[in-house]
């Protein structure tokens, strides 16, 4: 079987029940030699042999071995991989990122353009080309979330029980119940103090501590005093 080629000029092949890729010139990129392939790409395939999946570099060596769909999704140069005992991150040579030792990796991504956020995928609007980035990694493990940056430096250890995404350069994170804030690098602007922080708006986000509200400005500092039984929203 030949199969259509791609926009970058190859073409997914099969011959005696393997699969392998070709160019437009009839040169074999990758042998057929395998049970599946994902998409090409210049520096990688996905290839798939005794029931796993690895990533094949372009000069033919063999790196990550992982389990999934077999199509891993680069953004910003980095893809997640799982290898069996744990996730990680890989970047586009297959240089280990983030070490395979995480019950799950999220993104601490901005909301550009007021898109949704959608969870555990890469999102990538090919329409327009729109992407999300992101400078953060939030790492689950033993049920609590910790946070990485992307040359694979702990910000914060996995004491965290939710991480949202960054804001307008601040993000939320709440820890045994109590919510406090960190910047676009990991960096805690106000510890976990907080029975609730609110959405910022205007610059300023409502809080509450004990059973009463205030508002708080992007640098954690007060700017009501929390002394309100109802929240305070906007300049109000």
């Amino acid at each position: 079987e030949v199969e259509p080629f791609t926009w970058g000029g190859t073409a997914r092949v099969k011959l005696g029940g393997k699969y392998g890729y070709v160019d437009q010139e009839g040169n074999v990129l990758v042998p057929c030699e395998w049970d599946a392939v994902g998409n090409y790409d210049a520096h990688w395939v996905n290839v798939k042999r005794g029931g796993r999946w690895y990533v094949r570099s372009s000069g033919g060596s063999l790196f990550a071995p992982g389990e999934g769909k077999g199509n891993l999704v680069f953004h910003q140069g980095f893809a997640e991989v799982y290898d069996g005992s744990g996730h990680g991150l890989i970047d586009e040579e297959g240089r280990e990122a983030i070490a395979c030792q995480w019950d799950e990796i999220g993104r601490v991504a901005r909301n550009v353009g007021g898109y949704p956020w959608k969870r555990n995928y890469f999102i990538r609007f090919w329409y327009n080309r729109i992407e999300y980035p992101y400078q953060l990694i939030k790492v689950k493990k033993n049920g609590k979330w910790g946070i990485y940056d992307l040359n694979g430096k702990e910000c914060h250890p996995c004491t965290l029980d939710k991480i949202w995404r960054i804001d307008r350069g601040v993000a939320k994170i709440c820890q045994d119940g109590k919510w406090g804030l960190i910047d676009e690098t990991g960096r805690v602007i106000t510890p976990c103090r907080w029975e609730y922080v609110d959405y910022f708006r205007d610059g300023k986000a409502a809080v509450r501590l004990d059973r009463k509200w205030g508002t708080i400005d992007r640098k954690g500092n007060p700017v009501h005093p929390c002394t309100c039984f109802v929240g305070l929203w906007g300049n109000e």
